[in-house]
């Protein structure tokens, strides 16, 4: 038996009646589970399909079936496997799709054994589901209050079933192949009757209840005379939510969730894309303004600077204007001779020379380039002219080997 129990208040039973199916509410904090008949057009239904918000589902006994077996299980551990192991012998494991096919019920102990019912959704049997599948899923005899070791008769979607109780418990069920309980299905609940007492299943039953008013008095007569059995007719009883809830769940329905959960995960990852999205947005959002706030307060701070030490720099750009007229150094012929000072008296002659603010242009000859490389040497190593960085093109060299050089001189410090 499953350890699930069921944890909603709100209850919403899709149950099998006599001929439809029928929608039991209820709310467990107020009633303990008591269940009442939606008297409404929505109460009654061909299917469960046309209900809706349904929290709790009873298999018909038509859709289900047991096999119970005494077993020799002194460990309560070893039980789930030796229920496995006789399903599997008896080639009744269900092995198709996904869900739980199956479940089981410890009926009774003894010393050394176990009176064991395992119960089964029939395989590949169509099961009609309410929409929107449904939470929790049962048989509808556990929905029952059933009197201890009786024999239990009603009529499920228009079908006898038969229940063989055990302690209060249903140590069996079946739905009769006769519609009515007639001679045929008499001869079949003794043959039932017998097999479950010869397997030991079921003790001295006490009577025998239908729950139909739909027995007349010659079929109760006849089912009396039959079973050598008192024979108690009442309605049936209102459904009850079970202390626990067998461990059962369909196949399709185990698809739709597993459907749903997939696409819930995939829903997550795209709400966390998103929300990643959005904060990141925001970050670079609070990260701009934080930067423009910066931006405003250093403008402001260059404002103010400019005001209090704004008339420097056009000052200084006076001054340096002076420079070349001022300052000795900077004359352009003060530079020519600077120039010419490292030159041998012959070898080296300049063929052009230009000077400005901010560099100088020199172009010579020297009759080999040994004479041209040794006069640059000494010019780029002149202190006199160390505020000058010097570059020069490539050699050229005549026929008669006269080789023509072009000398620039960068002025360090850019324009005066």
């Amino acid at each position: 038996m499953s350890n699930k129990s069921a944890s909603s208040s709100e209850i919403v039973l899709a149950y099998p009646g006599e001929e439809q199916w029928e929608l039991w509410t209820g709310d467990t904090k107020k009633g303990s589970g008591v269940l009442r008949h939606e008297r409404s057009d929505k109460g009654n239904a061909s299917s469960p399909s046309e209900f809706r918000g349904v929290s709790h589902y009873a298999f018909p006994v038509t859709s289900v079936f047991c096999s119970p077996f005494w077993a020799a299980a002194e460990d309560e551990s070893l039980v789930p496997d030796i229920v496995e192991m006789r399903l599997e012998a008896n080639g009744t494991k269900p092995d198709y799709g996904m869900g739980q096919h199956y479940d089981f019920v410890t009926l009774d102990r003894e010393e050394e054994r176990s009176l064991l019912m395992p119960i089964l959704i029939a395989d590949g049997k169509p099961i009609d589901l309410p929409k929107g599948d449904a939470d929790h899923f049962d048989i509808s005899p556990n929905f029952l209050a059933l009197p201890r070791n009786h024999l239990v008769l009603w009529r499920e979607l228009g079908r006898w079933v038969a229940v063989a109780t055990r302690k209060g418990q249903p140590a069996y069920f079946q739905a009769l192949n006769s519609t009515d309980l007639n001679a045929d299905a008499m001869l079949e609940l003794k043959c039932l009757l017998m097999q479950l007492h010869g397997q030991g299943v079921i003790e001295d039953l006490t009577g025998i209840v239908v729950w139909s008013r739909q027995l007349n008095e010659e079929s109760r007569a006849l089912l009396e005379a039959e079973a050598e059995m008192n024979v108690h007719v009442e309605d049936r009883p209102h459904p009850l939510l079970p202390e626990r809830l067998l461990d059962l769940l369909p196949n399709s329905v185990a698809e739709n969730r597993e459907t749903a959960a997939k696409r819930q995960k995939i829903r997550n990852w795209i709400s966390a894309a998103a929300l990643f999205y959005v904060l990141m947005l925001a970050g670079f959002a609070a990260f701009f303004f934080w930067k423009k706030q910066e931006v405003t307060k250093l403008t402001a701070s260059v404002g103010k600077l400019r005001q209090d030490v704004g008339w420097i720099e056009p000052t200084a750009n006076r001054w340096n204007a002076l420079g070349d007229a001022i300052h000795l150094d900077r004359f352009p012929l003060e530079l020519f001779l600077r120039v010419l000072q490292d030159m041998p008296e012959t070898g080296v002659r300049v063929l052009d020379y230009d000077v400005n603010t901010d560099r100088i242009l020199l172009k010579g000859e020297a009759v080999n380039r040994s004479m041209a490389n040794r006069y640059i040497s000494k010019l780029k190593a002149n202190k006199t002219l160390g505020d000058y960085e010097w570059t020069h093109q490539p050699f050229k060299m005549d026929k008669t080997g006269i080789v023509t050089f072009e000398l620039k001189g960068d002025y360090l410090y850019g324009s005066a």
